[in-house]
């Protein structure tokens, strides 16, 4: 049982998202600001209204306003639950033999560490 409830008027501003209708909402009723509360709800609701990674993500920069922090949501929330970034989007990734070796390399690092 929660007893400190002093942060519960920063959680109320997350109700919308906790509301079974939350997903029926129509997309003018979705804000993709840069705000964190519209960014969670816009990439929830995304992925929500969707059945794959490709359709989530399209949503998102599909909203308008702050896309690339909106669809970088989520995607990492569809990425999760689908598993698979389509292939032709990863072979578009700008300087992709340095992003591998960022990546490789993280990796390493992490592997290492156990």
């Amino acid at each position: 049982m929660v007893r400190n409830l002093h942060y519960a008027p920063a959680l109320a501003k997350y109700e919308r998202i906790t509301h079974m209708s939350f997903a029926g909402l129509s997309e003018d009723k979705i804000k993709s600001s840069g705000y964190v509360v519209d960014t969670l709800e816009a990439a929830l609701w995304c992925f929500l209204t969707t059945a794959n990674y490709h359709d989530c993500v399209l949503k998102a920069v599909n909203l308008g306003s702050d896309t690339d922090t909106v669809a970088c949501v989520a995607g990492s929330i569809a990425g999760l639950y689908y598993g698979e970034i389509p292939e032709a989007w990863i072979n578009t990734v700008r300087n992709k033999k340095f992003v591998d070796k960022v990546i490789e390399k993280f990796t390493s690092a992490i592997l290492e560490e156990k």
